[in-house]
């Protein structure tokens, strides 16, 4: 008689055993070590508002502060010691006692930041401004702000305010001579230039109006300030002009508006045609930086600053 065979057990499904209680995790990606940075800070006492407005003619992106409890101007913050010491020498060729001071500080690197989202603008339309009849061209002097060995405000990873600027200039000219505007531009390239000889360039080709183009700076540690100002001095005609710029920065751009004011600058103060100062964004604000390194930003930039002085032209 065939013995039968065993009926085989059903094999229970293999669960994974968990992991011991204090078995220790895969190793983490270490975090990076803080870094001693050193920068050298340029100030000078400013214990009255008379000192600090002729401190701002010299350097516009100079800030008031107060260190070890003496109200001073800061009017630089570099990496390299020599722009520190080329802007002390300066200001003491101009009678203010600047200082120079080491600040070191450790700063953790970030070695793939997330980008910061930038607001988005209504999507401007290709330009084409009206055309200026010939009885309305004018002579207009565009004067970059800063250049060579001054490098003004220096911001968010080292950009630099002179480079930001150049480039706009360069393209509002180009912008304003395709209307047939006569453009004069206070350096060509990037050299350095006193206040006074651009002032003396408008007057000498008696400029019917002047524009300086800058960008705005605040301590590193206030990332949170941005946007865009512009100036005038003392001239219904400059505000009107600064008024159209502002505008086109604020409602073309979406930039944050920090408004048309009135202030003592040097080459406004003292050019005899309506003049602007033009603040394009902050250096060091989290969300302009990104901005005024973008190459197509800049160009928006540009468009929107030429398209105010047009309009400023057709309207006056």
């Amino acid at each position: 008689i065939p013995v039968p065979l065993p009926t085989p057990s059903p094999v229970p499904p293999v669960t994974p055993s968990p992991v011991p209680p204090g078995t220790p995790a895969p190793p983490a990606t270490p975090a990076p070590l803080p870094v001693l940075v050193t920068r050298y800070r340029v100030t000078v006492p400013a214990p009255t508002l008379a000192t600090q407005d002729r401190i701002r003619e010299l350097v516009p992106d100079s800030f008031r502060t107060v260190i070890n409890g003496q109200l001073v101007m800061q009017v630089g913050l570099f990496r390299d010691r020599q722009a520190a010491v080329d802007l002390q020498n300066r200001l003491r060729r101009n009678n203010f006692p600047a200082v120079i001071d080491v600040v070191r500080s450790f700063q953790t690197p970030s070695p793939s930041p997330s980008p910061v989202p930038s607001p988005t603008p209504t999507p401007r339309p290709p330009v084409t401004p009206t055309p200026v009849p010939p009885a309305a061209r004018r002579t207009i002097v565009i004067d970059p702000g800063h250049g060579g060995r001054d490098p003004g405000a220096v911001g968010r990873g080292n950009l630099f305010e002179k480079t930001v600027v150049f480039d706009i200039s360069q393209q509002v000219a180009r912008l304003l001579e395709a209307q047939g505007m006569r453009v004069v531009m206070t350096r060509t390239r990037d050299v350095t230039l006193e206040l006074e000889p651009r002032v003396q360039i408008a007057e000498r080709f008696d400029a019917d109006l002047f524009v300086s183009i800058h960008a705005n700076a605040i301590s590193l540690s206030r990332p949170e300030v941005n946007g865009a100002e512009t100036y005038y001095y003392q001239s219904a005609q400059g505000f009107r002009l600064a008024q159209r710029i502002q505008r086109n920065l604020v409602q073309d751009l979406g930039m944050n508006d920090r408004g048309v004011r009135e202030a003592r600058f040097f080459v406004i103060r003292r050019t005899s045609m309506p003049a602007a100062l033009v603040e394009v964004g902050f250096v060091t604000g989290r969300v302009d930086a990104p901005r005024l390194s973008s190459p197509a930003f800049r160009r928006d930039a540009a468009e929107a600053i030429a398209d105010g002085i047009l309009s400023y032209i057709r309207s006056n």
